[in-house]
């Protein structure tokens, strides 16, 4: 069995919730082959080990190549990821060529956005966490099936951290440098956009709200402070809200 992951957003998380989705599909299918069409490069060899990659950019042969690369592949299954059009409406032109089984994964996602439905027809959605009652009319129009799923937790045996120390995880150096003028008395190890991060037992982290953290975090009975920043597609002050509601040991946002 082969899986084709359409992982192009514009950042790290993509590509980590790949990763986390070719875990559950290799516990289902011990044979299975994932791929991934990704635009984000900057990875530690933690990702790429299971996972065969396409890299591309928003550019003119975008198309093609990725035409290509599912006839190259023949893919049974394809996974898009959060964006069911694809993140500049390539998708549709190029999935209407073939009939493998289509899965979309959601997450929270701005009300604005949950105007423009999928042009494509998906045969499951992947509600790979909480979400909004606005977003209800969006979900059932997805897909034929709608399916709760929980994504594996991301960790790294060899990552060790001392304990007690502060660690920062930020996905940009202006986000990094928001977060650190929080807390400028803590000693900081900080992750810039770079995973994979330690199982933070034994550790504090200051971080924004996004969507794979969280999860993470949510299995971990620890004080964490946890910071919404504002992105084009992502409500992280809504996920936010809900984690602090869910979780009483996020101290802060």
């Amino acid at each position: 069995m082969k899986t084709l992951i359409y992982a192009l957003g514009g950042g790290l998380g993509h590509v980590t919730r790949a990763y986390k989705i070719s875990q559950i599909l290799t516990t289902k299918f011990p044979k299975n082959q994932c791929f991934v069409i990704a635009s984000y490069q900057n990875l530690p060899s933690f990702l790429t080990k299971n996972l065969h990659f396409l890299w591309v950019y928003p550019h003119d042969s975008v198309l093609e190549r990725i035409s290509n690369y599912i006839h190259q592949i023949q893919p049974d299954w394809w996974v898009t990821d959060v964006f069911p059009n694809g993140l500049f409406y390539e998708l549709p032109s190029i999935l209407e060529k073939f009939s493998f089984y289509k899965i979309v994964t959601v997450r929270i996602m701005k009300p604005e956005i949950c105007n423009l439905f999928s042009e494509i027809d998906y045969d499951e959605s992947w509600q790979v966490e909480w979400l909004p009652e606005y977003m209800n009319n969006y979900i059932q129009a997805l897909a034929k099936l709608q399916c709760e799923v929980r994504l594996p937790i991301l960790q790294n045996s060899n990552a060790i951290i001392e304990n007690q120390k502060l660690i920062i995880h930020a996905g940009s150096e202006q986000e990094l440098n928001f977060l650190k003028c929080k807390h400028p008395d803590y000693e900081v190890f900080s992750y810039l956009d770079n995973y994979p991060l330690p199982y933070f037992k034994d550790c504090h982290l200051v971080t924004a709200a996004g969507c794979n953290i969280l999860q993470d975090l949510f299995y971990i009975e620890k004080n964490h402070y946890i910071y919404p920043q504002n992105r084009k597609f992502d409500a992280q002050s809504i996920r936010a809200q809900n984690y602090k509601l869910l979780k009483k040991w996020l101290l802060s946002f």
